[in-house]
């Protein structure tokens, strides 16, 4: 636990040391988040079983009090979502994508119909596939943002500007081509949302294959200050499908 925090720690003196700027820009940064995305290969999401994520979620101020998230994740919509604290469920959501959407709600401790609409609002909160899933669609700005140091290493960054959401530097190894930090910035487009309620970055720090996929299995993110690491654990279980259809 110490090396992982340790590592944060550097990343994040890394962020104030800008490297050479003079290389030409020999990526575009679609082909930068292309390379990224291929490396993952979320395509080869096996059909003939369920992808199971346990997520394990504590504060670092806080280490004795672990949330486990439980997601079910079935290509294309089929999806379940469940927040675990200890014995007690505290949330969840699951669709079939078609004419199943239901919320758990602690108070009722029972399941509900919710709108189309807002289950996938909610979603998007719980969804595996990362900060770059959805990044792609109609962004304002999308641009390489030069070759940068960091601790030794070097990193390409990118710069995306999307109506709804905060501004965002993106940072991959140049290497390995792999994401590894993002800094969420408190401009944005909606100036009346609450500034100080967001991400202000998130680092993964280990990607873990399974199957044809690689997954980030050990990242984390600070909120107003507060560190919070997370580890996946995955792994594919027997199709199932009343696990998207009913409690």
């Amino acid at each position: 636990m110490k090396r992982h925090i340790l590592c944060i720690l550097l990343l994040l003196v890394g962020l104030g040391v800008r490297g050479q700027e003079t290389e030409a820009a020999v990526d575009s940064a679609q082909l930068i988040v292309d390379r990224y995305l291929s490396l993952l290969n979320y395509d080869s999401i096996r059909t003939d079983s369920i992808l199971y994520i346990e997520s394990h979620i504590f504060s670092r101020n806080k280490a004795t009090d672990t949330i486990i998230m439980k997601r079910w994740f079935y290509p294309e919509a089929n999806y379940r979502v469940e927040l675990w604290n200890g014995d007690t469920l505290e949330f969840g959501l699951y669709s079939n994508g078609y004419d199943t959407f239901r919320q758990y709600k602690k108070k009722h401790k029972t399941w509900f119909k919710t709108d189309v609409g807002k289950y996938y609002e909610m979603l998007d909160f719980y969804n595996f596939h990362g900060p770059l899933f959805h990044w792609g669609l109609h962004p304002i700005s999308f641009r390489y943002d030069g070759l940068w140091n960091f601790n030794g290493q070097q990193a390409y960054r990118i710069f995306i500007k999307q109506a709804e959401i905060f501004d965002r530097y993106y940072m991959f190894e140049k290497e390995s081509g792999l994401l590894f930090m993002y800094d969420e910035l408190d401009s944005y487009m909606e100036m009346e949302r609450d500034v100080t309620n967001h991400v202000e970055w998130r680092a993964y720090l280990e990607y873990t294959p399974l199957g044809k996929c690689l997954f980030p299995t050990i990242e984390s993110y600070q909120m107003d200050g507060n560190i919070v690491m997370i580890y996946h654990i995955y792994r594919y279980i027997k199709f199932d499908y009343d696990i998207f259809t009913e409690d």
